[in-house]
């Protein structure tokens, strides 16, 4: 049995963050969330999702820097 994709959503709000979820998730990927870049990259390192999802305007750390 083949693994589902990992999807990491990066974005500030929550709603945005909500409905990306639920449509990915809807569709087969398994999709965590972080709601900033330092959390974001704390993620990546411990999940290593196959693709990640930002916001580029974020506070502290943006999704250029990210």
């Amino acid at each position: 049995m083949s693994e589902k994709q990992r999807i990491l959503i990066v974005d500030d709000e929550p709603q945005i963050t909500r409905v990306l979820r639920t449509s990915l998730a809807s569709h087969g990927y398994d999709v965590r969330s972080a709601a900033d870049g330092e959390s974001a990259l704390e993620t990546y390192g411990d999940w290593h999702p196959d693709l990640v999802l930002t916001d580029l305007s974020m506070p502290n750390l943006n999704g250029i820097e990210l």
